[in-house]
């Protein structure tokens, strides 16, 4: 707060990739800006005063692992000095006394995502970006006066991290309600059920190009949207399999790709329950605004709601799953689908439109700014 009493915000961002990353990327929108956006709508003031990617590229804990800890245990004293000196520096910054509150705003738990991925790929780099995350984690968690959560696993992870309820706050994840308007759903005809997302290994994806091989042939049609040059293999399996794929297109683009759609899809990956689970699918408010059912694995705290209200399907989160809800896809009433997707929709107006979204953040920060 100045002199005036005007609330201002300092952002502290780890882990982002701003403007580096890919416009094309359809599955990943920017939480920190749009929230930043919402919050300055509002009348608040913000600048970024620290931002650090998690890459670990050319970072000390990496030089560390391929200088000195495995290759020749730890006899470079300076590759150890400077992964210390950069560990540090940020936990320094982190906790130095300041009379200024600060705000942990949780995407995802991101020690146990780093952990799954460096499993999958067990190089320097990703265990690197592993140690990163949790020296980060631990840090916020020490440090911040408020923690906000955009799903109940995750913050029932933080309770067990030690973390008090009392200062947790939900903000869930936002949709434009109006850009992610469908028109009414097709009366007849095989279902289409569409996937927008990446195709990377941790996402599980692969489980439905194995689940849509047992679906008898006519019953269902599946698009899959979100497809690049690395994912060459799999995107022939698809196309073999009879799955309409699609490349990763600009994210205003989504919408006339996802016309025909009768239903969306949630997938994670075997282990995302595991080392992920307090994830919360950028994709769910979309997938609620389109007005269709959707088709889960059961993974998520997304997973119960769509139980709770009646939206859609919760299978367990395999390619045997998969095949089943898909084969329940195929066979349910179209008046069934119609009015799973106007219960999805009305969801999304109550609780993810980007107004009522940004008000909540907004109100979170001006109670944390009295702490």
């Amino acid at each position: 707060m100045d002199a005036a009493g005007n609330l201002k915000i300092g952002y502290v961002l780890y882990g982002t990739e701003g403007e580096e990353r890919l416009p094309e990327n359809i599955a990943y929108y920017h939480r920190a800006d749009r929230l930043r956006e919402e919050a300055e709508g509002r009348g608040l003031q913000s600048d970024v005063v620290y931002s650090r990617r998690s890459s670990g590229d050319n970072s000390a804990t990496l030089r560390i692992l391929r200088g000195a800890w495995l290759r020749d245990r730890m006899k470079d004293k300076r590759a150890l000095y400077a992964a210390s000196a950069e560990a540090c520096g940020l936990a320094s910054w982190a906790m130095r006394k300041t009379d200024v509150p600060i705000v942990y705003d949780v995407h995802t738990p991101i020690v146990g995502e780093k952990w799954m991925h460096f499993r999958m790929f067990p190089t320097a780099r990703n265990f690197a970006v592993y140690v990163e995350a949790c020296l980060s984690e631990a840090v916020c968690i020490k440090r911040s006066d408020m923690l906000l959560w955009c799903s109940s696993v995750q913050r029932d992870y933080y309770k067990r991290r030690g973390y008090p309820e009392a200062r947790m706050r939900e903000v869930r994840h936002g949709v434009d309600l109006e850009k992610f308007r469908l028109g009414p759903m097709a009366s007849s005809g095989a279902p289409v059920l569409c996937y927008a997302g990446t195709m990377v290994p941790y996402q599980g994806a692969e489980s439905l190009v194995r689940a849509y091989k047992t679906v008898p042939v006519g019953k269902l049609r599946f698009k899959m949207i979100g497809f690049n040059a690395a994912d060459s293999a799999m995107r022939a399996e698809a196309n073999a399999a009879g799955i309409e794929t699609v490349a990763q297109i600009p994210h205003d683009r989504l919408l006339d790709e996802l016309a025909g759609c009768d239903c969306t899809v949630i997938v994670a990956h075997p282990d995302a329950v595991k080392y992920k689970n307090g994830a919360a699918p950028t994709k769910w408010p979309e997938s609620l605004a389109l007005g269709r059912p959707i088709l889960s694995g059961d993974a998520y705290d997304t997973a119960q709601l769509i139980r709770d209200l009646g939206i859609g399907w919760v299978v367990p989160n395999s390619a045997e799953g998969m095949a089943d809800g898909m084969r329940r896809l195929a066979e349910a009433p179209r008046s069934e689908l119609a009015e799973m997707g106007r219960r999805a929709r009305a969801e999304a107006e109550r609780h993810y439109g980007w107004e009522t979204v940004g008000d909540r953040f907004t109100a979170a920060l001006l109670e944390a700014s009295k702490r």
